[in-house]
Formats: C-alpha cells, sequence, structure tokens
C-alpha cells in the first residue's frame, strides 16, 4: 500500500508530486532536445528520429493529467471523508 502525506491539508499519496516534477522536467528535455533539430524536412512530416520524442511527449502529458485526477479524486476523498460528520450533522 502506498504512503500517504497531508499536504496543503489534503491527504495524497506522497510521491504524486515528485512524480509530476519528473515527468515536467522529462517534458522539457524533450521540448529541448526537439529544439535543438535543426533538420530540414517537409512541413507536417516528421524524420525517423523526432517520432520517438513526439510519442513519449504525448505519453508523459497524459500520464501528468492521469496523476493531476488522482490528486484531485484523493482531494475530494479527503474532503468528504473529513466533512462527512458535519454534513450528517446539518441533515439532521
Amino acid at each position: 500500500m502506498a504512503s500517504c502525506a497531508i499536504a496543503n491539508g489534503h491527504h495524497q499519496p506522497s510521491y504524486v508530486d515528485d512524480e509530476i516534477a519528473a515527468l515536467t522536467l522529462q517534458l522539457e528535455e524533450i521540448d529541448l532536445i526537439s529544439s535543438e533539430d535543426k533538420g530540414k524536412y517537409h512541413s507536417g512530416s516528421l524524420p525517423d528520429t523526432q517520432i520517438p520524442f513526439v510519442s513519449l511527449h504525448a505519453e508523459i502529458q497524459a500520464h501528468i493529467a492521469y496523476l493531476n485526477d488522482l490528486k484531485l479524486a484523493h482531494s475530494i476523498a479527503y474532503a468528504v471523508d473529513t466533512d462527512a460528520q458535519a454534513i450528517a450533522d446539518a441533515m439532521r
């Protein structure tokens, strides 16, 4: 089971922010490598050497979106758990 930590008042797995930061750095590195490519090729047609970078970039972006969704889900669950008694009391 993953360990959890309270960060900014939200209960979430402690690795999520670290993983998002690491993936963001990878995106920056991919962008840097891609921007340094001075190759001449037709517009809309990537050279074979760029295709893996484009694919990896998209995959990393999708994983970052997943991790942000995970953070939101944990935040909502924490809020519901924290406020459950107050909500129940208000409904009486």
